[in-house]
């Protein structure tokens, strides 16, 4: 009885497999992709709020548009793959910040060493904050403004 329950439930989910579209395989392959973007992430200790909330919009909505796909309706995946690239942007911008950052912040350092840098402390605590708040493409547009 139980074996044939699972062989059931197997043909279940294979048939309903068989029913998502090539557009709804398409982007639960780039969710997929976008996934352990988050580790990468935490690797290099940047913060993951930001991206975690683009890639649970894309979960959530691949779910709900894959129900429709699956109950034969047609779902729309535009989303899923805006908020998927999204994820890969903020990736990108993320860690180019991180490596400009930390250039930034050694420069800033050893000029600190050699001359009063007291006028551009304003201006390092600003690119320190847009950071941590995840505004990683501010923090870029800020270093290369304010370069030491």
């Amino acid at each position: 009885m139980k074996k044939l329950f699972c062989l059931f439930v197997l043909i279940l989910v294979l048939s309903n497999l068989s029913a998502l579209s090539e557009e709804a395989i398409q982007a639960k392959e780039l969710v997929d992709k976008a996934k352990p973007i988050i580790g990468e992430m935490q690797e290099r200790n940047i913060s993951i709020i930001r991206i975690n909330e683009s890639l649970q919009k894309a979960l959530q909505i691949y779910k709900s548009q894959s129900a429709l796909d699956l109950f034969g309706r047609k779902g729309n995946y535009e989303l899923v793959v805006y908020y998927s690239n999204e994820v890969f942007s903020i990736r990108d911008s993320a860690f180019k910040a991180d490596d400009e950052l930390k250039i930034f912040i050694e420069t800033f350092e050893n000029a600190e060493k050699q001359i009063n840098v007291s006028e551009m402390y304003l201006d390092y605590e600003t690119i320190l904050k847009s950071f941590e708040e995840e505004r990683f493409e501010d923090t870029l547009v800020l270093i290369d403004r304010k370069s030491v």
